[in-house]
């Protein structure tokens, strides 16, 4: 139900322009890929995260794809998805963004969002994608907020803990904002599966009944395999404990913030 609201809201957003949306629309931003929640395990909240099987890779969202199957690749590759659809750069847009000035703009009109934005200062379509996800729960209780905001402010150095998972975790400064993220360092960093990251997901999304306490030994042992600090798996660790309180998928979120630059 949720990927069916999210395709349709983009497919409007498109209507509001006067064009017809790309394919794209309605799968890779509308919840046929890792937004949907069509295959969610029980108790899984909205906005689960990717879908994917155990055969299927996690990095189906945007923001493209790195070696392996884990996702990568520069912000740009968001604003190649709708080129010649829509002007994602009008600086008057992001101007009344940075100004606070969303009254009525779904879904950063609330007042968390509101006090994000002069902080965060969007001046990209993917700086949008990220205001979506980071006023939400996961990013918050897991601590992931205050540090993108320093690097963003160049007041932290930006850094990854392992070049392994640079392709991953640089786009959005060294910092996990989005489920797909998490799957994909459990894969890259601690050897994961695809369908054990497909299961660590799921773990998330039901993590009172006890499911996610059996990732963390085997997060941190297949880090030290790989020379990656215990440190950064017990902080990983916290960060997915955090997004069992509802964290969102980088496809989700960009999705969101398509009606938010059309609408705003």
């Amino acid at each position: 139900m949720l990927g069916l609201g999210i395709s349709t809201a983009v497919r409007k957003a498109f209507e509001l322009l006067g064009v017809r949306a790309p394919a794209a629309a309605s799968g890779r931003f509308g919840g046929g890929g890792p937004a949907g929640a069509g295959d969610a395990g029980e108790g899984e909240r909205a906005g689960g995260g990717p879908a994917a099987g155990r055969g299927d890779p996690p990095g189906g969202g945007p923001g493209g794809a790195g070696g392996g199957g884990v996702p990568g690749g520069p912000e740009g590759e968001f604003e190649g998805e709708f080129e010649g659809l829509f002007d994602g750069d009008d600086p008057a847009v992001y101007d009344a963004f940075c100004r606070a000035d969303t009254l009525g703009v779904f879904p950063i009109e609330s007042r968390g969002q509101m006090a994000m934005l002069p902080r965060l200062r969007p001046r990209s379509f993917y700086d949008l994608v990220v205001e979506v996800a980071l006023v939400r729960p996961g990013p918050i209780q897991g601590g992931m907020v205050h540090p993108y905001l320093r690097r963003r402010a160049g007041r932290e150095a930006v850094r990854c803990p392992h070049p392994l998972l640079d392709p991953i975790l640089m786009r959005t400064l060294g910092v996990p904002l989005f489920q797909e993220q998490l799957m994909a360092v459990a894969m890259a960093g601690a050897g994961y599966t695809r369908g054990e990251a497909d299961e660590l997901r799921r773990d998330m999304a039901a993590w009172r009944r006890g499911r996610l306490e059996r990732h963390r030994q085997r997060l941190i042992e297949g880090f030290r395999e790989r020379g990656i600090g215990r440190s950064f798996a017990e902080a990983l660790y916290r960060q997915i404990e955090g997004f069992g309180e509802y964290g969102f998928a980088e496809s989700h979120a960009a999705s969101f913030a398509l009606l938010v630059y059309v609408t705003g």
